[in-house]
């Protein structure tokens, strides 16, 4: 977040010089968006998994070229209560620019907004990090209306699959800066981040840069401006542990004050001091906390904790620390990436609600004595809004819809005529169809799968949004997969001591080899399948196999109109409510019911 005009004002006292011989602590989530920015300033707008990922590894490699020692990548994990707001007020500005996005292009996504480059099947996704210039300034040529929804995590995951990196990465039972904070403060260096807080905070004989101010010089060399907020203090005349933490105060009262100025205020008396001690409490960092490991959590379960997507460790942190108060109302957000989507359809996470629910329902009841509601946020358009409320399931319940699940993978295995990276989406769809077909509910899948396409929409400058949310809808399948199986990887080693489903064992080997982020299919994939979903019989054979009808109509898309959940805020439309209530029953019984209130 930061303060605004703070390194601005303070940027006549930074240190121009060489970025070497030195060691460095990393604010993850900064790296994140430099990297995506990177991409940009490369003309790259929407960057695949693979390219940021590439990109990361190529630019943190040129550091240690120069013998910068990372010694730490810190990654937000759980966000504080306090937080909520500003979450809330951020995911409403996402959800706004897809909207945008949206309704600015009626008849079609841009190409260039939502097709990845420097990705693994085709054309232009060919480009690699080798193409980039990891260390190139300048502005976006083109303006990205929204960016890759899945990108943090998919960095996270190439650092902990690098040889060199994944020592140093940590994922944090709280705020990453803080974290950042107290590591210098403890055993000095230099944090690299984009956030000005880092300022702020008493970091001892530590300094700060940020990304923005990392370049390449002549002859190869990597400079940075640097920030030693004890040394700018001194140079102040202001005291060395809390000189920054008073010029941020009086930036706040002042913010259009020059430094002469705000250093003359700095002379005085503090004009509103309970201002002042609610500033200060937000940049004290304890001493005795935990460096970010989750030791609260215990010893068998920290080694899997490591291994979880930052939005999922937020839901376990609530479960299992007994650092959280446990209340008989808890509640549990989990902030779900936003997808480019067809914003006249309700969320595209809606049909992959049931594998999350499966998900929270394992984690839930491998957590003793914790009982807590899941409230999802998908498109968020207000502050207040209340999010969706994911019931859990009962174990009888999980065990049979992880049958359903099973009986699903085992079919699609018989399915030849389609190649095999096609595999984890069809799971996904089937599942969605399956459900769909078993309410009377018309699958927005299905019928698109069950079109034909001509051959110019591979190459077409616009996308229609019928395939849009096609695709955003296989983004979220295959995210909540993820998640499962994630999830499962902590809870199956006490299956037996709580009682989880004896099914649960077939399960883990069928998702335990899921594909990283950088392998989830790109826009120019489910072109591909939907280019050849009438060759080969591939449509019949898999609607014999999975029991689906087909349809007949040719008027496919008067049927697929008729039946279009239409939703301002993420929810139902009147005609899909009322279907819902009339399953109200079926639903009660079965509460991996996509239609299922929540």
């Amino acid at each position: 977040m930061g303060i605004p005009w703070l390194t601005a004002t303070l940027q006549p006292l930074a240190d121009v010089r060489l970025l070497q011989d030195e060691a460095v602590v990393i604010d993850g989530p900064a790296l994140a968006y430099h990297i995506l920015h990177v991409c940009r300033i490369n003309g790259v707008v929407q960057p695949s998994y693979r390219l940021v990922a590439q990109t990361t590894l190529a630019w943190l490699d040129e550091l240690s070229s120069h013998n910068v020692v990372v010694a730490a990548i810190y990654f937000d994990g759980h966000l504080p209560e306090s937080k909520l707001e500003i979450r809330m007020e951020r995911s409403m500005r996402n959800s706004a620019r897809i909207g945008r996005l949206f309704f600015d292009n009626p008849h079609g996504c841009r190409r260039d907004q939502i097709a990845a480059v420097g990705g693994q099947n085709h054309g232009l996704n060919q480009l690699t990090s080798a193409n980039v210039d990891a260390f190139r300034a300048g502005v976006p040529s083109v303006k990205a209306l929204a960016d890759p929804s899945f990108f943090v995590p998919a960095i996270v995951e190439a650092l902990r699959c690098s040889d060199r990196y994944r020592s140093v990465v940590r994922l944090v039972p709280g705020e990453a800066d803080t974290v950042c904070a107290r590591h210098v403060a403890k055993h000095g260096g230099l944090v690299l981040t984009s956030d000005s807080d880092l300022l702020v905070y008493d970091l001892g004989a530590g300094e700060v840069a940020f990304f923005r101010d990392i370049y390449r010089g002549a002859e190869s060399a990597i400079m940075c401006s640097s920030f030693a907020p004890r040394s700018i203090s001194n140079k102040l005349g202001l005291l060395g542990s809390t000189g920054i933490l008073r010029v941020a105060y009086e930036l706040q009262c002042a913010p259009h004050a020059t430094l002469p100025q705000i250093t003359r205020a700095c002379e005085r008396p503090v004009a509103n001091m309970p201002k002042y001690l609610e500033l200060h409490k937000r940049y004290l960092h304890d001493e005795d906390e935990q460096e970010g490991d989750f030791r609260d959590l215990g010893h068998q379960l920290l080694p899997r904790l490591s291994k979880l997507d930052p939005r999922l460790s937020e839901l376990v942190v609530e479960l299992y620390s007994s650092v959280i108060p446990r209340h008989s109302n808890s509640v549990a957000r989990i902030f779900l990436p936003v997808l480019i989507e067809n914003m006249d359809r309700g969320s595209a996470w809606q049909q992959s609600t049931p594998i999350r629910r499966l998900a929270y329902s394992l984690l839930e009841i491998d957590s003793p004595g914790r009982s807590m509601s899941i409230l999802e946020y998908r498109r968020v358009q207000s502050v207040t809004q209340k999010g969706r409320l994911i019931e859990t399931a009962s174990a009888t319940e999980i065990g049979q819809y992880i049958d359903e699940v099973l009986e699903v993978m085992e079919r699609m295995k018989d399915l030849d005529s389609v190649p095999g990276r096609y595999y984890w989406p069809l799971v996904g769809l089937a599942l969605d169809i399956g459900e769909c077909q078993k309410q009377g509910k018309q699958s927005h899948a299905w019928h698109m799968l069950q079109q034909r396409y001509k051959q110019s929409v591979a190459w077409s400058n616009s996308v229609s949004w019928g395939v849009v949310h096609l695709f955003a809808q296989v983004q979220a399948t295959l995210y909540s997969f993820r998640m499962l199986r994630q999830v499962m990887s902590i809870v199956r080693k006490g299956a037996a001591k709580y009682k989880l489903p004896s099914n649960l064992k077939q399960l883990w080997p069928a998702v335990r080899h899921f594909p990283p982020l950088t392998g989830f299919p790109e826009m120019d994939d489910i072109l591909g399948l939907l280019l050849e979903s009438r060759e080969a019989g591939f449509m019949r054979e898999f609607a014999e196999l999975m029991c689906f009808d087909m349809v007949s109509s040719p008027d496919v898309d008067k049927a697929a109109k008729g039946a279009s959940e239409r939703s301002t805020d993420g929810g139902m439309d009147e005609n899909v409510q009322n279907l819902a209530t009339k399953h109200d029953k079926w639903n009660k019984a079965n509460k991996f019911g996509v239609l299922s209130a929540d």
